[in-house]
């Protein structure tokens, strides 16, 4: 155990540093951001220095080839949590900006008055301030499940606040306060049973523990990948392909049009617009 302790311990330069009294580092902050392995630090120098250039733009050599490296990190994701096709791994800056993707997409296009998403006061900001707003904005209804003495989501609770009026259900992985880890492909099934959707942060259990979105039912994942021992400002919303395509454009641009034209444009297909 030493030896493989030592072992992981030189993956990570920034952990070779001792303090002034001789100590090593020791670091148990990775809840809040990981530190980078050798491997992803020589993979940002490597790009830099070789074949840095735009993505999916330029017609020249290390257009093409930072292109196939990031498609080829696409497919990575796709099979690292068991996504359909690599159009649902749509890149983000990260959890917080994923769970705005889908609050101000689906949330603006299908939410109406009166219609109720279910939360929970274990979860991060991140996933609970984006459906406040959007459910104000929209008029819709917030319905909180209760945690019981142990820090759990009291599932029979959330049976009860499940109804026709539910359209989304909205909820960490794995909470970052309390460690809980929520049963997800159950709830999933539970939403799934009225017509509802299932959102799940997964900042923190996607580090942890496997994860397959197909098996769990889940309609939208977000996760970043700071946590996950990767660069900072990079992270993922998952999306089921059926969903996504009904989504409307979160922001406009060069990167995902198929055509401009003075009066109207075109959108490109997923996962870019």
């Amino acid at each position: 155990m030493v030896a493989n302790l030592a072992s992981v311990r030189d993956d990570f330069p920034i952990l070779n540093q001792k303090f002034p009294n001789g100590q090593p580092l020791v670091y148990l902050d990775s809840g809040a951001s990981a530190q980078r392995p050798r491997a992803v630090i020589d993979k940002i120098t490597e790009v830099y220095e070789q074949y840095y250039s735009n993505v999916h733009r330029g017609v020249h050599q290390l257009g093409d080839r930072v292109t196939t490296e990031m498609e080829a990190a696409r497919t990575r994701i796709q099979s690292f949590i068991g996504a359909a096709s690599t159009e649902e791994i749509i890149f983000t800056s990260g959890t917080t900006m994923s769970v705005n993707m889908v609050a101000q997409t689906w949330g603006r296009h299908f939410l109406k008055g009166g219609d109720e998403i279910i939360l929970n006061e274990m979860e991060h900001h991140a996933n609970f301030v984006p459906w406040q707003a959007i459910a104000r904005e929209r008029g819709a209804i917030l319905k909180f499940i209760r945690l019981t003495p142990e820090g759990r989501l009291d599932l029979d609770h959330y049976q009860s606040l499940l109804s026709s009026r539910t359209k989304l259900v909205a909820v960490t992985g794995m909470s970052n306060v309390l460690g809980t880890i929520n049963p997800i492909a159950e709830m999933a099934h539970r939403a799934h049973e009225v017509g509802a959707l299932i959102f799940v942060d997964g900042a923190q259990s996607v580090p942890h523990q496997p994860i397959d979105v197909v098996d769990s039912e889940i309609d939208f994942l977000a996760f970043s990948g700071h946590k996950v021992f990767g660069p900072s400002g990079i992270g993922v919303l998952y999306g089921r392909r059926q969903l996504l395509e009904n989504l409307p454009p979160f922001m406009y641009g060069g990167n995902m049009i198929s055509e401009v034209h003075l009066e109207e444009s075109h959108w490109a297909g997923l996962p870019a617009r």
